[in-house]
């Protein structure tokens, strides 16, 4: 009668467990505008799997204190782990399910676009990743070294795709006015207005090198470059190559990234004729 109660209590509490984990996990939104994925699926995971570990750990410790248990119980215990892990499993695929399909980009996207920074005349080098993962930014928007921004993953929302708020991941700050880099040395400010050493005054301006019909590229100057999503390309060209400059302003930009000029030269792209 005694292991009959201990069954009981622990069927009744692992009912009360599977019960509470989906309005435990609910405190997470599903959409935060701002956020990425990755952020919302490990802070959600993380305290499910630790609610999960706290129950298995409380069976296990239950069924240490029991002494010479009856099959009953001993099923009670194995079906109380049992349903703490199912029921983790299946509202972590729930809520990578919703976050997916009520995303901006409505699943995994694959995209990149090459760039350049320049301030005063002077190339400029985005900070160098340290560590195993290789990478400035997040899993869905990072940058590996490599003058490209790498969208890989889901983009929750509109406001993430954006040039300015990938830039943002990156530690960087990009407007219409204003330019803030990380680099190795130092973090570089400009802001439109700004005198170089020369005495020249700058302006921040963004040109866009884009791939169009017929393999043809053009050059454009962005008005409001924080706002722009770059192309949905994997392979570059015909992605899209940004060229970042704070200095005298102009309509046009000389320079242009490495991969249209390789293209340009090997004839895969042309530029189009002014």
């Amino acid at each position: 009668m005694k292991h009959f109660r201990g069954a009981v209590l622990i069927l009744f509490f692992m009912a009360v467990f599977a019960l509470a984990m989906p309005a435990f996990a609910a405190h997470t939104p599903l959409v935060a505008d701002g956020s990425d994925i990755e952020a919302e699926l490990s802070s959600l995971g993380l305290r499910l799997v630790l609610m999960t570990l706290a129950g298995v750990f409380v069976l296990l410790l239950a069924s240490m204190a029991i002494h010479k248990p009856t099959e009953l119980l001993k099923r009670s215990l194995f079906w109380g782990i049992t349903i703490a892990v199912v029921t983790t499993t299946f509202v972590l695929i729930f809520f990578s399910v919703t976050l997916n399909t009520n995303s901006w980009s409505k699943g995994p996207i694959h995209w990149h676009a090459d760039y350049q920074v320049y301030a005063c005349g002077q190339q400029l080098d985005l900070v160098d990743p340290v560590g195993l993962g290789n990478k400035i930014g997040t899993p869905s928007r990072h940058e590996h070294n490599d003058n490209r921004l790498h969208y890989e993953g889901v983009v929750l929302s509109s406001g993430n795709a954006k040039l300015g708020s990938f830039m943002e991941v990156l530690g960087a700050e990009l407007t219409n006015d204003s330019l803030v880099f990380p680099t190795n040395t130092e973090t570089v400010h400009y802001h439109t207005g700004d005198t170089c050493s020369d005495g020249t005054v700058g302006e921040v301006q963004v040109f866009l090198y884009r791939v169009g019909a017929g393999n043809v590229y053009t050059q454009t100057k962005l008005e409001h470059p924080e706002d722009y999503i770059i192309r949905s390309e994997s392979a570059v060209p015909p992605g899209d190559c940004l060229v970042i400059e704070f200095g005298a302003p102009k309509e046009m930009t000389d320079h242009i990234c490495r991969s249209y000029e390789v293209a340009d030269q090997i004839g895969k792209i042309r530029k189009a004729t002014q």
